[in-house]
């Protein structure tokens, strides 16, 4: 099992392996009482320190870390890749399924929740009670929700949350557009920043704010196109179809609707398109305008 907080014995390898002895690689940033306690795990270094380390090093952080943690960013890294392309059950499960042969020999918490949210996911696409998943998942918001800021990760989990009934949906979703402000220069988070703003659409829909729901769609269309995201892209535009439905404007969102339903089919997107003309049937169907899920 790996270490939980490797920093000083990778630092450690490092330097024997550049042949570099204490004195020459710590001399003016770590006393050499420290060295030895740090260098096993004994001491935690800060931040400050590591860097100034590491560019004596000529090592990147990024670098480092993929050093330190290798297995695991790598695995990681795999798995957030594939989320962000995961629509049908047999996705969610194939990412569930790698995560936990994963866990079996490794510990990472992230891949844990994760692993959590897909496999209630599936449940939710399977037709199971909602109900069913609200407790694991509102357990999971609690938690996180002790933070004062959502990093990468937390932002990522957040997402996949976003779809089941939680107490707060929309202080989430402002909370986590406020953390991502310091991702401003990460091209993979402002790609979530499109998702969280589909999420808040849906939101604002739920809530019959249709006006403010066509607004923000509007609004992140050419951001998502722009990122080349274009399964989110279709999906604002088929919420933008139910929007104008809902605001009885019928014979825009049915050519609205269309115009998704061929951009699914010429995509080979089976699965989704079966999903949205099923969702599109069910909304139209029923004499009542009002949100239906």
């Amino acid at each position: 099992m790996r270490e939980l907080n490797n920093v000083g014995s990778q630092l450690k390898m490092i330097r024997k392996d550049m042949n570099l002895t204490e004195k020459e690689l710590y001399a003016g940033i770590i006393s050499r009482g420290h060295v030895y306690r740090i260098e096993n795990n004994q001491q935690a270094l800060s931040y400050e320190k590591l860097k100034q380390v590491l560019k004596r090093l000529n090592i990147s952080l990024q670098e480092f870390e993929f050093l330190r943690r290798g297995k695991e960013v790598e695995m990681v890294d795999q798995v957030i890749l594939e989320s962000y392309a995961a629509r049908s059950i047999e996705e969610y499960e194939a990412i569930v399924k790698k995560i936990e042969i994963y866990l079996d020999t490794e510990q990472c918490l992230f891949l844990e929740r994760l692993s959590g949210v897909f496999k209630c996911k599936v449940g939710l696409k399977k037709n199971r009670n909602p109900a069913d998943f609200e407790e694991f998942i509102q357990s999971l918001w609690n938690a996180m929700s002790r933070k004062s800021t959502f990093y990468y990760r937390d932002i990522l989990l957040l997402i996949h949350i976003l779809p089941f009934k939680i107490n707060g949906t929309e202080r989430i979703i402002n909370e986590v557009l406020n953390s991502l402000k310091k991702y401003e220069q990460f091209e993979a988070a402002q790609m979530l920043k499109v998702q969280i703003l589909f999420h808040y659409v849906i939101f604002l829909k739920s809530e019959e704010k249709f006006d403010e729901a066509q607004n923000c769609a509007f609004q992140i269309l050419p951001v998502a196109k722009e990122q080349n995201q274009v399964l989110i892209y279709l999906e604002i535009k088929y919420l933008i179809a139910e929007i104008h439905w809902f605001k009885d404007e019928r014979e825009c969102a049915e050519k609205e609707a269309e115009q998704v339903f061929l951009a699914l089919d010429i995509l080979d997107e089976e699965n989704l398109l079966t999903e949205k003309k099923k969702q599109w049937s069910d909304l139209t169907s029923s004499s009542k305008i009002g949100f239906r899920r």
